[in-house]
């Protein structure tokens, strides 16, 4: 077949490509498919991403000239199959491209599975918020974040929220009926919507809808990470897809890593960010380019998602320094200069408050103190328990799908030797940081908070063995860089991967189950409340209790700090309690010291309007009114109702 012909027809191809994915949408799948004219939610997520599939692919074909003459020499071989002289070429380039394709698909059916699996867990703020306190928060901030606000929470940056919320308007509507919501309320406002104009099933749809797309953008970060490591390993495209199930799989079966993709948290595309800006700066080395001006960017997004990420940023000194030169010392101050742009743009107008940030951090610090031995230790073998797997899988992948390279010369070892030391210096900076702080719940109650130090130093593993020459690495890669090695090896590991976890690891379904374990109790709790409500009463709800946001006669507490002087000026006439919690107030034998920094000067009068209710089912506040308990279920949560 003539070259130029071929060429055109790879060209109208992915323009048939990008055609099929606009017109087979889901409005005209629905009216040809479709008898009562409805899709279910989670097959419309599915047509819209096979669709902008196809469109990608499309575009990236038609666009790159790189692409299209990779696959007019693999269809060239494939038309000269049968000829003696090709043949084995030919055979490489069949299983190869089918081996990449069943591998493609495997990829494919993964991040299915795990959209079924986040949309079987999005619910709305009221429950979430009551079993997920982390989750419901991130809700609330998503629903009045926009990309030119101020979402008014500074604990945490502003991109994750920022994403989910663009996210939110592209997905489907649960109701076509329900209209886009503006995201530009506070909470203080919420509660003086009309019902007429807005009613609580449509927020309800809103809050499901934020819940979905903020735990796509953690699956989209995983998968993002797990891409990262194999790009680094590989450079062959078909190499990357055949390792990617391996990584993405040892990464699932991890329940931290699980846990934070359900329980709508940044820390993974914190994470996705950090591996990232590891990449850039290795791939600004290699192509020596001192500038770092994506890497800086990548920086300032990362910053931008959680403050967490200042415990990075000294580690690019290293990367500069030694020698300490001027132009080394000028590349610095650029690169910090390019990070403070990148930051303050992306988070405008809320990273210019300064201000209230560092008030956040000082606040948070309270919570850590000076490290222990122990508090070393238990840094250490959190962050091991999170990534052995993988840190065991990517060298195995290396030695055995990697492709064979030349030897350096010793110039060259030097060179990658001297480059690994400052790539390594960069990747475990942030976790030497990390360990000169101890929390006061120990390492074990926040295990979050090593996924992002984890991935950075995942992707200098995989630098590190792509850079460097190990010798028994290297004689097992020659003995597999046969082309029947490499497909027999890939099989046999799929195989061993399914055997060992599960290509969809089999610990997903019960971390959901866990996950969502209470939620029934706490949805009928919900709409007891709900009732109450409607009859006009006023309620007083405690942290922990799902209620409705939107009603104004709706006063919430927070987390054990009514006292009985807000009683009288809120004056309710229903009480809710979360009685596991009410030991924490009231135990004083077994209380953690760092509950006092919480309550602070108010101690002793919380405990006196907790005292009121503690282990009885009927009492008298200091104002006479008597107070009847009339509900409690499984998850402890109290219904006091006043008489």
């Amino acid at each position: 077949m003539h070259k130029s012909r071929l060429i055109l027809s790879i060209k109208v191809l992915s323009i048939l490509m990008i055609a099929t994915g606009i017109i087979a949408n889901e409005w005209v799948l629905t009216y040809l498919f479709s008898v009562d004219g409805v899709l279910e939610t989670l097959s419309r997520i599915i047509i819209w991403f096979i669709d902008l599939l196809l469109v990608g692919f499309g575009i990236f074909i038609l666009l790159s000239k790189h692409a299209q003459k990779s696959l007019n020499a693999k269809i060239l071989i494939m038309f000269n199959f049968f000829k003696i002289e090709s043949l084995k070429e030919s055979l490489r380039i069949f299983l190869s491209a089918a081996l990449t394709i069943i591998f493609f698909i495997i990829i494919i059916s993964q991040f299915a599975y795990m959209v079924t699996e986040i949309y079987k867990n999005q619910d709305n703020l009221a429950v979430l918020e009551a079993t997920n306190i982390d989750a419901g928060h991130a809700i609330e901030t998503t629903l009045r974040t926009t990309w030119y606000n101020d979402n008014h929470w500074y604990g945490y940056g502003t991109l994750y929220y920022r994403i989910a919320h663009s996210l939110s308007f592209i997905l489907p509507n649960n109701n076509n009926s329900i209209p886009r919501f503006t995201g530009t309320l506070r909470p203080s406002e919420w509660g003086s919507i009309s019902r007429d104009s807005l009613t609580q099933s449509i927020h309800e749809a809103y809050e499901k809808r934020t819940h979905f797309a903020l735990q796509l953008v953690s699956l989209i970060s995983v998968f993002g990470i797990a891409f990262i490591i194999c790009s680094l390993l590989f450079q062959r495209t078909s190499l990357r897809i055949i390792a990617l199930p391996a990584i993405i799989a040892s990464s699932l079966n991890i329940d931290i890593w699980t846990d934070y993709i359900f329980r709508a948290h940044p820390d993974h595309l914190l994470s996705f960010l950090s591996s990232l800006f590891l990449f850039l700066v290795y791939i600004s080395v290699c192509k020596k380019r001192y500038q770092f001006y994506l890497p800086a960017l990548i920086a300032g997004l990362a910053l931008s998602t959680k403050i967490t990420f200042l415990l990075f940023i000294p580690g690019m000194i290293f990367l500069m320094i030694p020698p300490l030169t001027k132009k080394n010392m000028l590349r610095l101050v650029r690169f910090y200069f390019l990070l403070a742009c990148s930051y303050f743009l992306i988070g405008f107008p809320q990273n210019f408050r300064i201000g209230r940030g560092v008030n956040e951090w000082r606040d948070l610090s309270q919570w850590f103190v000076f490290p222990t031995w122990e508090s070393i230790a238990g840094w250490c073998f959190q962050l091991l328990d999170q990534g052995w797997q993988i840190f065991l899988i990517i060298p195995i992948l290396y030695c055995f799908l990697g492709e064979n390279v030349n030897r350096n010369s010793n110039e060259g070892s030097s060179r990658n030797s001297h480059m690994n030391l400052r790539i390594f210096a960069v990747a475990l900076t942030p976790f030497i940081c990390l360990l000169s702080r101890s929390m006061i719940w120990g390492p074990g109650e926040m295990p979050h908070h090593t996924i992002p130090f984890l991935s950075i130093i995942l992707a200098a593993e995989a630098i590190i063995l792509i850079s460097t020459e190990i010798r028994w690495v290297t004689r097992i890669r020659i003995w597999m860089n046969r082309v029947s090695f490499k497909f027999i090896m890939a099989i046999l590991f799929l195989v061993i991967i399914e055997i060992w976890i599960g290509i969809i690891p089999r610990n997903v379904d019960r971390r959901l189950r866990d996950i969502m374990s209470g939620r029934e109790a706490a949805r009928d709790t919900y709409e007891l409340l709900n009732s109450y409500l409607k009859d006009g009463k006023k309620v007083l709800v405690e942290a922990t209790i799902p209620f409705n946001h939107y009603d104004k006669n709706v006063t919430y507490t927070g987390h054990l700090h009514m006292t009985i002087k807000k009683l009288k000026r809120y004056g309710p006439d229903i009480i809710t309690l979360a009685k596991s919690q009410l030991p924490i107030i009231m135990d004083d034998e077994n209380r953690p010291e760092e509950w006092y920094l919480w309550w602070g000067d108010e101690y002793e009068e919380i405990r006196d309007f907790y005292g009121l209710f503690y282990e009885k089912n009927a009492t008298i506040d200091p104002y006479g009114n008597e107070w009847i308990k009339t509900y409690e279920n499984s998850r402890g949560t109290q219904i006091w109702e006043k008489k």
